[in-house]
Order: C-alpha cells, then sequence, then structure tokens
C-alpha cells in the first residue's frame, strides 16, 4: 500500500473475507447481536404503545429512546472492538462482544462517547438546519400576529422553499458529520485514548478518507437494500461491519506511513494498528 493512498474497495471487502475465514459463524452471531436487540426493544416499545394514552406514550418513548442509548450503543462498540481484534487475526471469545458492561470504567467510557459524537452531530444538525427554522419563523403567521401585521408576500414566497433548504440542510449536516465516522472504531481500539482525541484524530484523518468510505459505501449499496429484508443480515451485518472496520484500519496505517519520523513517533500510540 503506497503512503497517500488507500486501498480500493475491492481490495478491502476481499480483505475481510479472508481475515474472517474460518471465523463467519462467530462473525455471523457477534454481527447481529446489535440487530437482534434492536429488533428486540422496538417490538417491546411497540406494544407497548398499544395500551400507551396521550402523555404516557410519549414518556415510554422516552424511556425506551434512553435505553437504547444505554444499552445499543455500548453493545455497538464492544461488537466493533470484536471485529477490530478479530480482522488483526486475535482470538477473541464472542462474549468479549460485551466488554463495555463487564466493568464500570468500560461502561462510562462507552456512555460519554456516545454523548461525545451525540453532542457533536447534534450542534452540527442546529448549524446546518437554522436556514430552514429561520424560513419557518419569517413565512408564519404567528410571528406577525405579535405585532399586528399581516403576513408579507415575501414570506409567503419564501415558505414555498422551506422543503428545500430542509433537505439541503440535512444533506449538509450528513456531509459534515461523516468527519466523525472514525470515531467510535478510534476510540474502542485504544481504551488509553481520551475521546476528544479520537475526535481530532478522526477530523484529521476523515480528510483524506472521506472520498475511499464514500466508494465503499456505494459499492455496497446493494448489500445495504437488501439488508432491509432483514434476512440477508445473516450475511450483510458481518460483512458490512468488517468492511467499516477493515477500511479504518488501511486508513490508519496508511496515515502512518505518510508521517515523517517525528511525526510517526509522535502519533505513534493513537493507531496501534
Amino acid at each position: 500500500m503506497l503512503p497517500g493512498r488507500i486501498p480500493s474497495s475491492t481490495v478491502v471487502k476481499s480483505t475481510v473475507r479472508d481475515t474472517l475465514k474460518g471465523r463467519w459463524t462467530e462473525a455471523v452471531v457477534v454481527g447481529l447481536l446489535p440487530v437482534f436487540c434492536y429488533y428486540i426493544f422496538n417490538m417491546l416499545l411497540s406494544v407497548t404503545l398499544l395500551f400507551a394514552k396521550n402523555e404516557s406514550g410519549y414518556i415510554l418513548v422516552a424511556i425506551g429512546g434512553v435505553s437504547a442509548f444505554l444499552i445499543l450503543l455500548p453493545l455497538f462498540y464492544g461488537v466493533l472492538r470484536w471485529f477490530w481484534r478479530a480482522t488483526d487475526g486475535a482470538i477473541e471469545d464472542i462474549s468479549s462482544a460485551f466488554y463495555y458492561f463487564m466493568s464500570k470504567k468500560a461502561y462510562v467510557r462507552a456512555v460519554k462517547l456516545s454523548l461525545v459524537i451525540c453532542f457533536k452531530a447534534g450542534v452540527i444538525v442546529f448549524l446546518c438546519m437554522i436556514p430552514y427554522f429561520a424560513v419557518q419563523i419569517l413565512s408564519h403567521f404567528w410571528l406577525y400576529d405579535i405585532f399586528k401585521e399581516a403576513l408579507p408576500v415575501w414570506a409567503v414566497n419564501i415558505s414555498a422553499f422551506k422543503n428545500l433548504f430542509y433537505v439541503f440542510g440535512i444533506l449538509l449536516a450528513t456531509a459534515t458529520s461523516l468527519r466523525y465516522y472514525l470515531v467510535p472504531i478510534i476510540a474502542v481500539m485504544d481504551d488509553d485514548l481520551l475521546i476528544l482525541e479520537a475526535v481530532h484524530i478522526s477530523t484529521t484523518l476523515s480528510k483524506k478518507s472521506l472520498s475511499a468510505f464514500f466508494n465503499l459505501i456505494c459499492s455496497n449499496i446493494g448489500w445495504i437494500f437488501l439488508s432491509l429484508l432483514v434476512l440477508p443480515l445473516i450475511y450483510t451485518a458481518p460483512f458490512l461491519i468488517g468492511c467499516y472496520v477493515v477500511h479504518s484500519r488501511f486508513t490508519m496505517v496508511n496515515y502512518n506511513q505518510s508521517l515523517d519520523f517525528y511525526e510517526k513517533n509522535r502519533f505513534n500510540s493513537y493507531f496501534k494498528v
């Protein structure tokens, strides 16, 4: 692999198949853990809401959301950790996928990681949606009722573009938030690394790796849509998680190779690949 050039999606996918050869049964079980838990949560919440009324329904939804946040995300990080180690040749027991539930320190770290990612992404979404919020406010009659004014013609005209502002805001927020796509894997590969350092590293690496990651997503778009049928997740869940992990490893190795001697020694502890 040449410095400055991340392997193609074809290489990533073939590497996933090679590194997990003979371990697909374990990979399937581990990869389906968060999927299984998600559907259990969804089913329980749906059944509960059938018997809920008005305000109690909103309370149950909030409880379900918090529960998912506190259970599903730490489980997902444990799954990433398992795949990170498994694709590196380590012999990992399936139970290690529950790593972030095995100690208070590990669990707190997982929750902090989730909070940081959600906060960073939330700020980006809010900033990108400001034009949409502004159009919503400026084109709504109640604002002018306060000042006892008629709704201006220009306000009516800009209201026709609110859907356009909404779509643009969502797309911009998604594209901007992708700078953090490496944060989970960087944080789980090294427990001694500060979460904010993981955020900084992801922001740095993603400047050169986003195009390769986008190509990887596009090359797997068929598998992603097929996953909507649920049953294919038996194959697609471990395969897609493996692709993300292997791509991340290639990105970090490539970055290390591109550094000069001083920087490589300075940042070596960040990338234990």
